[in-house]
């Protein structure tokens, strides 16, 4: 309850506004920034991710061909509203992690160097 009296001038409310991480966005400014992780044929192939957004839309992000560790995909309009602009937002921006395995079978590297050593041979001659 608030002391209302003529002789005094009323105070300021004031509110201090504490914002949570989230689990899977940063905001920086009105955009969001996310890592989207993809293993390691998908980073020489291609790759397709669905991401819930806050509202519980889903936002695809997708790479086609070689895909470099650390490629940043943006996807316009995907991030906060722009406050007194309307219906205008951010933007998202996506950090492509690329998984690399950590070992590989003595099948797997022998195919490997039979795969490469075809490829060169395609190149070479």
């Amino acid at each position: 309850m608030a002391n209302d009296d003529p002789d005094y001038t009323t105070g300021d409310l004031v509110f201090v506004v504490k914002e949570l991480p989230h689990p899977l966005f940063v905001r920086k400014d009105n955009n969001l920034h996310v890592e989207i992780s993809i293993g390691l044929v998908e980073a020489l192939t291609k790759f397709s991710r669905n991401i819930t957004h806050f509202d519980k839309h889903t936002v695809e992000i997708q790479g086609q061909g070689i895909t470099q560790p650390g490629t940043i995909k943006k996807i316009s309009f995907e991030g906060m509203p722009i406050h007194g602009a309307g219906s205008q937002r951010g933007d998202l921006y996506a950090e492509i992690k690329v998984l690399f395995p950590t070992s590989l079978s003595n099948s797997q590297t022998e195919g490997s160097l039979l795969c490469l050593h075809r490829s060169l041979k395609e190149i070479l001659y």
